[in-house]
C-alpha cells in the first residue's frame, strides 16, 4: 500500500482454490484497503473457491471461458510456429481440445515427448498424420505422459501424489529414501528436478528447504 502511493501497482495471486488460511487472511485484509488505492489486485480460482468480496463496489468478476477459435489458433501458433506442414495437425488439435488451453498445451507437450514433433529450424512432424493418435481427454494425455516417465521418476511422482497437493522437501526425504551423494544418478534432488522440468511439480520458496506443489 505504501508503494502504491509512488506508482500504480498490479498484484497477482493465482490458484486461490489452493490457498492456505494465513494467505486468505492477508488477502481479506488487503481487499479492505483497495477502494481508494492505486492498486489492481488480480486473482484467479476454480469454481469451488469462495470469498466474501462479491459485495464490494470495486470488485469485478470475469468468467474465463474456453478460448474462441481465433485465440486457440494464436496459442497453437505460439507453441508450434506457422509452418505450412503442420496445418493438418493444427486442425486435429483444435478439434480435440475445443478451446481448452490446458488441454491444448498438454497435447503439444505430449507430442514432443513422444518424438512425433521435433524442433529444428522449425517444428516438424516425424510421422504421417494418419499414424498419430491423440487421447480424447486431458486425463488421458496426462496419464500417457506419466506412463512414459522413467520408472523411478514415475514411482516418485505417484508417491508425491499420495502425500498431497503440497509437501516439503524434508517430508519427501523422510518418505523416500534415495542416495544423496553428489552426482548420484538416482539422487532425490535430481529426480525432483526432472519432474519439475517436465512441469509435473512446482517448487515454492520456503525456509530452510523448498516446498513443492
Amino acid at each position: 500500500m505504501r508503494e502504491s502511493l509512488n506508482q500504480p501497482l498490479l498484484v497477482i495471486f493465482e490458484d486461490l482454490h489452493w490457498l492456505d488460511g494465513e494467505s486468505q487472511a492477508f488477502l481479506d485484509l488487503l481487499v479492505e484497503s483497495l477502494a481508494t488505492a492505486r492498486l489492481l489486485l488480480l486473482v484467479n480460482y476454480r469454481l469451488e473457491y469462495r470469498h466474501a468480496w462479491g459485495s464490494k463496489s470495486y470488485y469485478t468478476q470475469l468468467r474465463l471461458d474456453p478460448l474462441g477459435p481465433q485465440e486457440a489458433r494464436e496459442l497453437l501458433s505460439a507453441l508450434l510456429g506457422d509452418g505450412a506442414g503442420l496445418q493438418g495437425l493444427r486442425q486435429l488439435i483444435l478439434e480435440k481440445t475445443q478451446g481448452n488451453p490446458f488441454f491444448l498445451e498438454e497435447i503439444v507437450q505430449a507430442l514432443f515427448d513422444q518424438g512425433i514433433l521435433v524442433r529444428g529450424a522449425a517444428v516438424s512432424l516425424t510421422r504421417p498424420l494418419t499414424k498419430i493418435q491423440i487421447p480424447p481427454t486431458v486425463q488421458g494425455v496426462l496419464a500417457a505422459r506419466i506412463d512414459r516417465l522413467p520408472a523411478e521418476e514415475k514411482a516418485l511422482l505417484q508417491t508425491l501424489a499420495v502425500m498431497g497437493k503440497e509437501f516439503s522437501l524434508g517430508l519427501v526425504k523422510q518418505v523416500v529414501e534415495r542416495p544423496e551423494e553428489v552426482g548420484a544418478t538416482h539422487a532425490l534432488p535430481l529426480l525432483l528436478s526432472h519432474l519439475q522440468g517436465r512441469e509435473f511439480i512446482y517448487e515454492q520458496p520456503a525456509f530452510p528447504e523448498p516446498d513443492y506443489t
